[in-house]
């Protein structure tokens, strides 16, 4: 990957996955995360929070020899290509506070819990679909705790009255943190470090408009309403996907060599002629 990178896309940076490399390095340091108490905890930290990269290998150094891990293997190759994955060697890069393909890893894992890794055609449709259910009625009960549940403000700017105003419930909270933690700052120079101080400063009453994006406020389901058509779409490709799967499950019974019970032939047809009967608008 880091080569053909290298060819095809010349001005990308490559990073690695830090979730992936603290899964690797579990798989390949778990007995000495067993032997050594503090050693997990100490790795992780270095890993996750380091910022300068002088001290990143000062503190790697100091780790390897502290536990006596100055000829391992695995080791050695990490810090090899530490380049790739440490982050501060990416200090001067703008990376959206990405460290890891989080964004599909998270989305694999939701679909993991409700679909089997060798779940058959039909049954992944019949999941997938409690799992859209399941998400879709998590995100209403946010909706209503955002219009319901009035929220205190805190620190009293009037930065925070207009994200109170726009934000949803969750993203005001994340919000806040930021303001708050936004007070440690002083301004000694221009720069772009503690940027809720500088709007503070400025008597900002308003977060710019460049600054907000629409899936983090009140109005972004608004959206939502204006794409029944594309979603009546979508529900007639899934239509087709369900006809396609219930096809290919009944080819497998009928070329089966298990035989067909009465029963099970009769509540089978049953099914069948009672899936395709249309519901009736109640009066």
């Amino acid at each position: 990957m880091g080569k053909s990178i290298k060819l095809c896309t010349k001005n990308t940076n490559h990073r690695s996955c830090r979730w992936h490399l603290l899964k690797s390095a579990k798989e390949n340091l778990g007995a000495y995360y067993s032997k050594y108490k503090g050693f997990k905890a100490e790795f992780n930290s270095l890993i996750t929070d380091e910022l300068n990269i002088q001290k990143f290998e000062e503190g790697w150094d100091r780790i390897v020899r502290k536990y006596r891990l100055t000829k391992n293997k695995y080791l050695k190759r990490l810090f090899n290509h530490r380049q790739i994955w440490e982050k501060s060697y990416f200090m001067g890069i703008f990376c959206a506070e990405m460290t890891s393909t989080h964004r599909s890893e998270s989305a694999n894992h939701m679909l993991k819990r409700y679909i089997q890794q060798a779940a058959p055609v039909h049954l992944i449709v019949s999941k997938f679909n409690e799992f859209l259910s399941v998400r879709e009625k998590q995100e209403g009960k946010e909706q209503h705790a955002t219009k319901m549940v009035s929220r205190r403000l805190r620190v009293g700017a009037p930065i925070e009255e207009h994200a109170n105003a726009i934000y949803t419930r969750a993203m005001f909270e994340k919000f806040y943190d930021e303001l708050y933690e936004a007070g440690k700052f002083a301004i000694h120079e221009r720069s772009d470090e503690g940027e809720f101080k500088v709007l503070l400063i400025l008597d900002y009453s308003e977060i710019p408009s460049g600054n907000i994006l629409q899936r983090w406020t009140k109005s972004a389901m608004k959206g939502k309403e204006k794409q029944e058509t594309s979603q009546m779409r979508t529900d007639d490709q899934a239509n087709d996907v369900r006809k396609q799967a219930l096809l290919l499950k009944t080819l497998e019974i009928i070329n089966g060599k298990n035989k067909i019970t009465e029963t099970g032939f009769i509540q089978a047809m049953s099914a069948l002629s009672n899936s395709g009967k249309s519901e009736l608008p109640k009066r």
